[in-house]
């Protein structure tokens, strides 16, 4: 290892020598073992930050690792959205290329896309709703973009972002997903009820049934009935199914 790494090394604090009566760095065995552990982190690709804090304890070595291994999937990721950004501008037809470039390129990469769309949705969590639920609002209402996204995929969420800057659209969102909650004692009751009918209706429409009374609707009515103090509302609706597409959790 050349002297001025070394020199760098003691000046940074990663290794403490001892002065000899002449001003000579002085180091031990222990310091040799130090700067070997050093050398062969350095070699796995991390960084000075995240060595000194292995060898203050303050971090275990699993941990470090763990943390360079996330750093290098996001940078792959962000590897493969770019490359299917460049396919996507790429296939596009000779008219639409300039709209398709001006839309892609407002996105950087499929993280800030995902940041992007969880703003939006973020204020539908507020409130007493337990953090479980929030969370599972949030994965449900924006997934992950995939690690090896599709032209097709790319182009589709960079349209959701685009859509998700109308801030017409972020009130309605709220004004609708928020509706009659501040009448309802007990959110978390509700969604976990709601939860459940939705459960029993995706095996049903997994076995392709139509829309149809059951017990499936009967249970979401009547958790709605029950959270907002309106039983009549449950025996008056009860088994009757809504037109398609109307089936909404406000």
């Amino acid at each position: 290892m050349p002297v001025r790494t070394i020199r760098f090394y003691c000046d940074e604090g990663v290794l403490e020598p001892v002065r000899s009566a002449g001003g000579h760095r002085r180091f031990d065995g222990a310091a040799v073992d130090r700067l070997t552990l050093v050398r062969r982190l350095r070699g796995l690709g991390l960084g000075l930050r995240p060595i000194t804090e292995v060898l203050a304890g303050r971090r275990s070595l699993d941990d470090a690792v763990a943390a360079e291994r996330t750093a290098l999937d996001r940078e792959l990721a962000t590897l493969n959205w770019r490359r299917s950004v460049l396919h996507a501008v790429a296939e596009a037809a000779p008219a639409d290329r300039a709209a398709r470039l001006e839309l892609l390129s407002a996105v950087q990469d499929g993280y800030s896309a995902h940041e992007a769309l969880v703003r939006l949705w973020r204020p539908m969590t507020t409130g007493p709703i337990p953090p479980d639920t929030a969370r599972m609002f949030l994965d449900i209402s924006v997934p992950e973009p995939p690690a090896h996204p599709t032209t097709a995929q790319v182009v589709a969420y960079a349209e959701l972002v685009l859509l998700a800057a109308d801030a017409r659209l972020a009130s309605e969102l709220k004004a609708s997903t928020l509706a009659a909650h501040d009448r309802i004692a007990d959110l978390g009751t509700l969604h976990a009820e709601v939860g459940e009918a939705c459960t029993l209706a995706a095996t049903r429409l997994a076995a392709g049934a139509a829309p149809a009374p059951g017990s499936e609707l009967d249970r979401f009515v009547a958790a709605h009935a029950a959270a907002l103090g309106a039983e009549h509302l449950s025996r008056l609706t009860r088994s009757t199914p809504p037109a398609p597409g109307r089936l909404t959790h406000h």
